[in-house]
């Protein structure tokens, strides 16, 4: 394992393409005496083909029934996206995480998208054909739940090859099979009590077999053969990001006076190395 740090300044190139209206809806502004609440887009995630978006949203106002939507897009030749599927309260609480499957399997009309929430579960959503005499149309519906203890899901990924799910439970990872939510295994220390945050896979070629795991002070490596725990660093973190092109990954931290990028090398397995 190699860590490195890079200055807290990092410049980014941006080229802003289009804005698209998610929650479909007019913003109120704030009044003097109340204070109104707006609905908020909190999860955002985009399939590796770049031709379908998740959205997630959450309103609570105290006043009425809690509002959480999720909802797919698709992207059209035309230059913009378009709603296919809008879902109201796919989970009973809050939704943490979204992710899409990146490769999908044979038979499959789409990436599989995986959602997971406060109310212990996640849920596989599935898009399936629809079509009928008026023209050719698709939906995405539900088409498998996990659960484990009853603990709430925090956050979930789909391995490269799109073959693994991993789902962090508060402080335990879970490994399942996506396309039928069997469970393969679980990974835990006693001492690391903290809920998961994120969870990402290896991507760079042999490494597949390894998931790095994320709470706010510690950052784990698990090697998914043997499962055992390969390394953890103790580092305050906001965010981290996978390289999809090499063994590295950027760890937002929040030690110090300001926000660094710490640059971290994760180790492959001897059995999943070449």
């Amino acid at each position: 394992m190699n860590i490195q740090q890079t200055p807290p300044l990092v410049l980014l190139c941006v080229l802003f393409v289009l804005q698209l209206d998610i929650t479909l809806s007019n913003y109120y502004s704030q009044e003097r005496h109340q204070e109104i609440q707006n609905t908020e887009v909190e999860h955002v995630a985009i399939s590796k083909d770049g031709l379908r978006l998740a959205t997630a949203e959450f309103r609570q106002d105290l006043e009425a029934s809690v509002e959480i939507r999720l909802k797919f897009w698709h992207f059209k030749e035309e230059d913009h996206w378009y709603l296919n599927t809008s879902v109201d309260l796919p989970h009973q609480k809050r939704i943490n995480a979204i992710t899409f499957q990146p490769t999908p399997a044979p038979g499959q009309l789409a990436p599989l998208c995986v959602s997971c929430g406060g109310d212990g579960k996640f849920k596989i959503w599935e898009e399936e054909d629809s079509s009928d005499i008026y023209g050719t149309k698709s939906v995405w519906i539900s088409t498998g739940v996990g659960f484990y203890r009853h603990l709430p899901a925090t956050t979930v990924k789909i391995s490269p090859d799109g073959s693994l799910l991993a789902a962090g439970f508060d402080n335990i990872l879970t490994i399942w099979i996506p396309q039928s939510c069997q469970l393969k295994g679980t990974l835990s220390q006693p001492y690391l009590a903290e809920p998961l945050q994120q969870v990402e896979f290896g991507n760079s070629e042999g490494c597949w077999s390894v998931a790095v795991t994320r709470t706010h002070h510690w950052v784990c490596a698990w090697d998914l053969f043997t499962c055992t725990l390969v390394w953890r660093v103790s580092v305050t973190t906001s965010c981290m990001a996978i390289d999809p092109l090499s063994s590295y990954m950027a760890v937002f931290s929040e030690e110090g006076s300001g926000e660094a990028v710490k640059k971290i090398q994760y180790s492959c397995s001897k059995k999943s190395c070449p």
